[in-house]
């Protein structure tokens, strides 16, 4: 899943923000996200399902392979613990 598919709320600028859903399963996404704007920060996103939001996360974790690909110091990358399974979300709408 590219990360287009989740609601990112980032600053100051969208369009700048790159990144991609590494892997999710009934409890937890893994990803990074990176936006050139404020590549000096940790990125805070929003994950959305039918338009609600669902977690909350910041993309500070470093990856070596997100540095060397150019992605600022690599402090780019997240795990996510979602505070419901997955399912239980899907099942409600």
């Amino acid at each position: 899943m590219r990360i287009e598919e989740a609601a990112l709320n980032q600053t100051p600028n969208t369009s700048s923000a790159r990144g991609f859903i590494d892997n999710f399963d009934a409890g937890s996404i893994r990803g990074w996200i990176f936006n050139e704007q404020v590549h000096s920060e940790a990125n805070e996103f929003y994950v959305a399902l039918q338009g609600d939001i669902i977690a909350k996360g910041i993309a500070n974790e470093f990856r070596k392979d997100l540095e060397q690909a150019g992605f600022g110091d690599g402090k780019c990358s997240f795990s996510l613990s979602l505070s419901l399974p997955l399912s239980s979300l899907v099942a409600r709408l």
